[in-house]
C-alpha cells in the first residue's frame, strides 16, 4: 500500500538563492524502513518537515493516502513540551489531556457541569486511553515512579523513549525519526534497535550511525547534490553499490578520455588537410601561351573537396564538444573521501595521566566515587557507562572546567590537551568560524580554510559567527581547531554525534594514524571499534 508519493519536489528557504533540493521524486510504502542520509545542510530535516506537512515545497506535489497518520520525533524533546512525564504522554491526545486537567481541579462535585466532564471523558474513551498509557509505559520499560518526574531532568535516552511512546499512543501509520540515536547510551540504543525491528510501522529515520542503519533499515535514501537516490538494502549494501558506481564512473571517464584523444587526432588531421587544400590558388591561372596551368586544372572540384573536408572537421569538433559535456557530468572525484590528519606529537613520557580516589557528587547525589586509573602515552582510552553515569563530568574535571570534586588527578608536565566538549562550550560564539580555528593568526588562515573545506565548510560559511552555525557545523569548527593545534593528548566527548558519515569516516582514519594519546567518550559503535581502545567503565 502506498502511503506517501512526492513528485518533482523543490525547496529553498526565504532569502536563499539556490534550492536545498530540487526535482525530487519519492514513494513510501507500508512496512518500508528507510534510512535517510546526506551531508550536514543537505536538507534531510527539511525533507521530513515537508513530508509531515510542517512546511510546503516551493514546487511539486505531495500526496498522502487518505486518513494516514504521520508522526514526527524531533532531534531533541524540549523541556517546555510538557511539565512531567505523565502530562507529556497525555498530551498525545490534547482534548483528553485538557479534560483530565479540568477534572483533577474539580472541588465541588455537586455541580451538574462537573459531572458532565466525567461523562465527556468516558465518551471520548479517556479510560481506554489511560489503559493504553499503562500498556505503553510497561512496553517501554518506563517505571511508574518516573511519571511525576519533570522532563527537564530526564537523560537524552529517557526522552527518546518517552517521545516514541507518546507518538505510538496516536497509532501512526508512518514514523519520521530525526537522529533518534544521538546521546543514547549502548543499552538504550540496543533497546531502540530491537523496538524498531519488531514494530509494524513504516518509518523514515535520519541517522549517521552506520551500525544502527545496518540493523534497522531495508532501504537507504541519499540526499546529495540537491537530488535523492534510493538504494535497496542496509548501509553496508549501500556502500557496496556506491563503490560499484564509483568504479563504473572511473571506467567510463577513462573510456571517454580515450575517445576524446582519438577524435582530437582525427580533427587535427582533417584541419591539416583543409589547410593544405587552401594553399592552392582559388582562381584559374593562365600560362603565357594561354593554356590552363596543370596544377590548377579542375579548381572548382578542389574547392568542393576543401569545403567537404572542412565540414567533416566541424562534425568531428561537434562530437568532441558533446564528449566534453558528457565527461563533465561523469566526475568520480565527487565521491572521493574527505581526508584530514592531525599534527603528530612527540611525548616520551610513560604516562600522561594518573587519577586517584576521584569522586564527584551533585546536590547530595554521588555521580561516581573513588575512581583510580592511569593512562599510558599513546593509548586510546575509552570511558563508557550509562547515560547519567558521569562520563562528561569526568572529562570536565580532567580539563579543569569543574573544580568541585574530591580526590586527585595529575597530568604529565609535557601534556598539551586538545578538548572537544559535547556541547561545544569551549567555542566563542561571537567569533567567525575562521577566526575561532586560527586563533586570530593570519598566517594560519590558508591551512584553516583548506581544513574547513574538507569538512564541507566553504565560501562565506567560514566568515559566519559560530552562533549562526548549525550544531553539526560547530562540531566541525571545534574539530578543525583541535586538528591544527599542537595537542599531544586529545580529550573527545562524543566527537561524532553531529557529523555526517563521510566526516565520521575521515575522523576515524585521522585518529587511527594519530600517535598521541586519545581519551574519549562515544556511543558510536563503529567509531569505538575502529580505535580499538582500552575501556574504563563507570557503571
Amino acid at each position: 500500500m502506498l502511503l506517501v508519493n512526492a513528485v518533482n519536489l523543490s525547496f529553498k528557504y526565504p532569502g536563499q538563492i539556490e534550492n536545498i533540493f530540487e526535482s525530487i521524486d519519492l514513494s513510501i510504502y507500508q512496512n518500508q524502513k528507510i534510512g535517510l542520509i546526506g551531508l550536514n545542510g543537505s536538507g534531510k530535516s527539511t525533507l521530513l518537515d515537508i513530508l509531515r506537512g510542517n512546511i510546503k515545497a516551493d514546487k511539486g506535489t505531495l500526496h498522502c493516502s487518505p486518513k494516514i497518520k504521520i508522526k514526527y520525533l524531533p532531534q531533541e524533546i524540549r523541556d517546555e513540551d510538557g511539565g512531567n512525564v505523565e502530562q507529556y504522554l497525555w498530551s498525545a491526545n490534547p482534548k483528553l489531556a485538557d479534560l483530565k486537567n479540568k477534572i483533577n481541579q474539580i472541588q465541588d462535585w455537586t455541580k451538574p457541569e462537573n459531572l458532565e466532564m466525567y461523562s465527556d471523558f468516558e465518551n471520548l474513551e479517556g479510560y481506554k486511553f489511560q489503559v493504553e498509557i499503562e500498556k505503553i509505559i510497561t512496553k517501554f520499560d518506563i517505571l511508574p515512579q518516573t511519571l511525576n518526574k519533570p522532563l527537564k531532568i530526564l537523560s537524552g535516552g529517557e526522552k527518546t523513549k518517552l517521545g516514541l511512546a507518546r507518538i505510538l499512543l496516536t497509532k501512526p501509520d508512518l514514523l519520521l525519526l530525526d537522529e533518534p540515536t544521538n546521546n543514547l547510551d549502548l543499552e538504550t540504543l540496543t533497546w531502540l534497535e530491537k523496538f524498531l525491528n519488531n514494530c509494524s510501522n513504516s518509518y523514515v529515520v535520519v541517522s549517521h550511525d552506520r551500525k544502527f542503519l545496518n540493523n534497522c533499515v531495508d532501504q537507504i535514501w541519499e540526499l546529495n547534490q540537491k537530488k535523492i537516490m534510493g538504494y535497496s538494502g542496509n548501509y553496508n549494501f549501500y556502500k557496496q553499490q556506491k563503490e560499484l558506481e564509483f568504479l563504473h564512473q572511473v571506467d567510463k571517464r577513462q573510456q571517454l578520455n580515450q575517445k576524446i584523444k582519438q577524435l582530437k587526432n582525427v580533427y587535427q588531421q582533417k584541419i591539416h588537410k583543409v589547410k593544405s587544400y587552401e594553399s592552392f590558388k582559388q582562381e584559374r591561372s593562365v600560362s603565357k601561351t594561354g593554356a590552363i596551368c596543370k596544377r590548377d586544372a579542375g579548381s572548382g572540384s578542389s574547392r568542393l573537396k576543401t569545403k567537404k573536408m572542412a565540414q567533416s572537421a566541424q562534425a568531428v569538433k561537434t562530437k568532441l564538444e558533446k564528449l566534453h559535456d558528457e565527461i563533465a557530468s561523469v566526475n568520480p572525484e565527487k565521491n572521493k573521501k574527505t581526508k584530514i590528519s592531525f599534527i603528530q606529537p612527540h611525548n616520551k613520557s610513560k604516562f600522561v595521566l594518573k587519577v586517584e580516589n576521584l569522586s564527584k557528587s551533585f546536590e547530595g547525589k554521588k555521580i561516581f566515587q573513588d575512581l583510580n586509573f592511569a593512562v599510558k602515552t599513546g593509548l586510546n582510552f575509552q570511558i563508557t557507562g550509562k547515560n547519567g553515569s558521569g562520563k562528561s563530568t569526568l572529562l570536565k574535571i580532567l580539563t579543569g572546567y569543574i573544580s568541585d570534586f574530591q580526590g586527585t588527578y595529575l597530568w604529565n608536565a609535557q601534556v598539551d590537551i586538545g578538548y572537544y566538549s559535547q556541547n561545544h562550550h569551549n567555542l566563542e560564539l561571537t567569533k567567525s568560524a575562521l577566526a575561532e580555528v586560527t586563533g586570530g593568526v593570519r598566517s594560519a588562515e590558508n591551512k584553516a580554510r583548506i581544513l574547513l573545506g574538507c569538512f564541507n565548510l566553504t565560501g562565506d560559511k567560514v566568515f559566519k559567527t559560530v552562533e549562526k552555525l548549525s550544531v553539526g557545523e560547530r562540531s566541525k569548527v571545534l574539530l578543525a581547531k583541535i586538528i591544527l593545534s599542537p595537542a599531544n593528548v586529545l580529550i573527545l566527548d562524543e566527537p561524532v554525534n553531529h557529523l555526517e558519515i563521510t566526516a565520521r569516516e575521515a575522523l576515524e582514519k585521522a585518529l587511527i594514524n594519530y600517535s598521541g594519546t586519545i581519551i574519549f567518550v562515544s556511543h558510536d559503535r563503529y567509531f569505538s571499534e575502529k580505535l580499538s581502545p582500552s575501556i574504563f567503565c563507570l557503571d
